[in-house]
C-alpha cells in the first residue's frame, strides 16, 4: 500500500466519522396544526321563513324573507380565523347552491354570526317574492383556520 493510498482511506474513515457523529445528532422537530371542515344540514320550512325588516341602508324595508339557524358550532374562534359557507338544495338534496346566488331573479345570501346563520333572500326588482312552496336544505360547512403571521 502506497503512502498516497494509506493517506486517502484515512481521510476518508475520518470525514465518514465527523459526517455520522454530526448527522446523528441531529433531531427534526414537526409540529402538525390540523385543520378541518365540518357540516351539516338543515331543514327550513315554509313556516321558517320570516318577512325581513332590513334596510340595506336604503331607509325603508326591503321586500325580504329570512330565517335564522342555530349553529352553535359557530365560535369566536370561527368568527374570527375560520370561514362559512352556505349552501341551498331546492330539490331534496340532488344539487345545492352556494350562497350568495341568484336563481330566476331572486337573490339569497347568508351572514353568519356567534352561534346563527342568516339565511335571507329577494326579489331583485324589488317586489314581494314568494316564499318556497316545499321545505329547503340548508348545508352549513364551518373550517376550522388557523391565522397567518
Amino acid at each position: 500500500m502506497t503512502k498516497h493510498t494509506a493517506l486517502t482511506r484515512t481521510t476518508m474513515i475520518a470525514a465518514l466519522f465527523v459526517s455520522l457523529i454530526g448527522l446523528g445528532s441531529c433531531t427534526k422537530h414537526t409540529t402538525q396544526v390540523v385543520d378541518q371542515g365540518f357540516s351539516a344540514i338543515y331543514t327550513i320550512h315554509s313556516g321558517d321563513w320570516k318577512v325581513d325588516t332590513y334596510t340595506g341602508g336604503t331607509g325603508s324595508p326591503l321586500n325580504q324573507y329570512a330565517t335564522n339557524l342555530s349553529v352553535p358550532e359557530i365560535d369566536d374562534k370561527i368568527v374570527a380565523n375560520g370561514g362559512v359557507i352556505v349552501y341551498l338544495s331546492f330539490d331534496g338534496g340532488n344539487t345545492y347552491d352556494a350562497l350568495p346566488e341568484e336563481i330566476t331573479g331572486i337573490t339569497y345570501n347568508a351572514i353568519h354570526s356567534k352561534g346563527n346563520v342568516y339565511i335571507g333572500f329577494r326579489t331583485i326588482d324589488g317586489s314581494q317574492p314568494t316564499l318556497p312552496s316545499g321545505d329547503v336544505l340548508a348545508k352549513v360547512v364551518i373550517l376550522d383556520a388557523t391565522p397567518l403571521d
